[in-house]
């Protein structure tokens, strides 16, 4: 038995709303889990092609994370592999607060000596955890939303439905 009529037709538009912002979020997902890539590969290639340095920390400016936690962007300043002695923020910030004269370890770029980051692998631990649920939570979300979409989400499938969304037959 098919399901009753919605009047003024506001099940339609519900579900296509509904579906593109379920899509929007898949894809937002997936675009953070390829920032995530690009980053790890950025790091992965300073630890190859880059330059070691131990740097002296000479300020930290205090940042905020998105959840209003707080992050540290120490400016460091060390002598390059040439001779040359330059002063750089880190790229990314850093969970702990170094302390002020502090010696800590850095890598750059052989060819921008302002882009330096610290060598400690805690970010890349967390890229690699949270990198395949990303990419599973997205394709999901997108997945759930063209189901909704082309109006599969109340077929029947053994003793339930693909994906019960409320309405009775």
């Amino acid at each position: 038995m098919p399901c009753p009529p919605y009047p003024g037709g506001v099940e339609p538009v519900g579900n296509l709303v509904s579906s593109a912002l379920v899509f929007g979020f898949g894809i937002a997902m997936l675009l953070i889990a390829f920032g995530i890539v690009r980053e790890t590969l950025e790091r992965i290639s300073l630890r190859l092609q880059g330059h070691r340095a131990t740097g002296v920390v000479v300020s930290v400016a205090e940042e905020k994370d998105s959840d209003g936690h707080p992050e540290y962007r120490p400016t460091v300043d060390f002598v390059a592999r040439t001779g040359e002695r330059k002063v750089a923020p880190l790229a990314y910030p850093v969970r702990t607060r170094p302390r002020t004269g502090g010696r800590i370890a850095v890598l750059y770029r052989p060819g921008d000596l302002g882009h330096v980051v610290p060598t400690g692998i805690g970010r890349g631990i967390l890229h690699m955890i949270f990198f395949p649920i990303l990419v599973v939570s997205g394709l999901a979300a997108m997945g759930i939303s063209v189901i909704m979409l082309l109006g599969l989400d109340n077929v029947p499938l053994w003793h339930g439905h693909v994906l019960h969304t409320g309405r009775t037959e």
